[in-house]
Formats: structure tokens, C-alpha cells, sequence
């Protein structure tokens, strides 16, 4: 099973490439701005995941894995 995250992820991939090289799929101005929120939580998230290790950030994760259970 995948995260809904993932499909997510898998369906912005799979447009982008088909926008890209199709150039025949009508994206909407109201679809364009939901892929852009989309583009940048993964961004964002991406950048979470590279961060540098600190202890704040240690532990802030582990507060967070916490809070998840």
C-alpha cells in the first residue's frame, strides 16, 4: 500500500512529464495552482529531510514520531 503522499507525488511526476512532452493535456488555472501548493510541500518536506542533524533537531523528530504513535 502505498501513502497518499506517494501517489501524490507519482501523479505530479506523471503530468509533468506528460505536459512536458505531449504538450496536449489542458491544465486549468485552479489545477496549476494546486500542483504549485503541491510543488512546494515537497520542497519543503525534501528540505526537512536534508537538514543537518542537530540535537534540536534530534529531538524534535523524535517529539514528532511521538506525537504520530
Amino acid at each position: 500500500m502505498f501513502g497518499e503522499r506517494a501517489v501524490l507525488k507519482l501523479m505530479y511526476a506523471a503530468l509533468v512529464r506528460a505536459a512536458e512532452r505531449w504538450r496536449g493535456i489542458k491544465i486549468t488555472e485552479l489545477e496549476r495552482r494546486q500542483l504549485e501548493v503541491l510543488r512546494q510541500q515537497l520542497k519543503d518536506q525534501h528540505a526537512k529531510e536534508n537538514e543537518p542533524v542537530t540535537q534540536s533537531n534530534t529531538r524534535s523528530a523524535k517529539v514528532r514520531r511521538l506525537q504520530q504513535r
